[in-house]
């Protein structure tokens, strides 16, 4: 039988609490053969030597925020979610739960409360739109639905953020770290600092994305597959890993093992093929670039933005 509950809980804040992203890093995208692409639709991105670092930024922006991203919604099924002081500044909200005790929806109305930490700086937040959630046979979160979902937090004067969500959100895996996971809608954080800090606005848009994760020892890997909507454009690209996938490391901002493709419109690809964190060779459109460090590597990412 299922309960609704409404207010009445003391709870944590969970991980929509203010919380660094993953720096900006970059993502491996393998190399294939110019015969071996297929021609493919003009609606796609058209990648080229201008365009290729943009959608590369995006897809390791998507790869490293997402995760947390998702990982701040679930935080949602705890009944005491978020609801220290109930709403006391103005809104409200409302929890289904199953026999359980977990959540399976909560709608938030403008849910407003604001508090400080002794002597620290005040901490404000306001939560609106919707979360449903539904459950494996373990118990385990097995799927996110986000409507038009807000939560807008403040750190004392100059540091803020609003994490936003909306769409379908599969978990084949459960919330076993790291998180497996396929991707219809859209996720964004936007930051508000002071206004000497450079920016750090993440908007990600899935057409259907799939992520499936594994350990092997202290690093990830990471099989990609599916579509992700590029910044600018409006237009997709198609992304495709090679098992065992992109190899992730706790040790480097960069990826250490692995290549993985980014296909645009008819045959034109990028491909970014990692042999070590400062081996890294980008090719687009079959033509090999010089081989980069690390560093040199986030520098050629940066580029696009930085020159506006």
């Amino acid at each position: 039988m299922n309960q609704k509950t409404t207010g009445g809980h003391h709870a944590r804040t969970g991980r929509f609490a203010l919380c660094a992203l993953a720096a900006l890093s970059s993502l491996s995208l393998a190399a294939c053969g110019g015969d071996s692409h297929h021609h493919r639709t003009e609606t796609a991105l058209s990648i080229d030597e201008s365009t290729a670092p943009v959608a590369i930024d995006q897809t390791w922006s998507s790869l490293t925020t997402s995760p947390p991203l998702l990982a701040a919604l679930i935080d949602a099924t705890d009944p005491n979610y978020v609801v220290l002081n109930d709403c006391t500044d103005g809104g409200s909200q409302e929890q289904t739960l199953n026999d359980q005790n977990r959540v399976t929806s909560v709608f938030f109305d403008q849910c407003t409360q604001s508090y400080s930490f002794g002597s620290g700086p005040w901490f404000g937040q306001i939560i609106d739109g919707g979360l449903s959630f539904e459950y494996n046979e373990n118990g385990d979160v097995s799927r996110i639905v986000a409507e038009q979902f807000s939560n807008e937090l403040q750190l004392g004067d100059t540091n803020g953020r609003v994490d936003t969500a909306d769409g379908v959100f599969e978990l084949p895996e459960g919330t076993v770290s790291p998180l497996s996971y396929t991707a219809n809608g859209t996720l964004t954080s936007f930051r508000n600092t002071a206004p000497s800090d450079p920016p750090n606005d993440i908007v990600l848009r899935f057409p259907g994305l799939s992520v499936i994760a594994s350990a092997t020892g202290d690093d990830d890997l990471l099989q990609v597959s599916g579509q992700l909507l590029i910044p600018g454009s409006d237009l997709p690209v198609e992304l495709i890993t090679e098992a065992p996938g992109i190899r992730v490391s706790p040790d480097s901002d960069c990826p250490i093992g692995g290549e993985i493709t980014l296909e645009g419109a008819g045959s034109s690809y990028t491909s970014v093929l990692f042999n070590g964190a400062d081996h890294i060779t980008v090719t687009v459109n079959g033509v090999a670039q010089s081989e980069r460090t690390c560093e040199q590597f986030l520098q050629w990412l940066a580029e696009p933005t930085a020159n506006g």
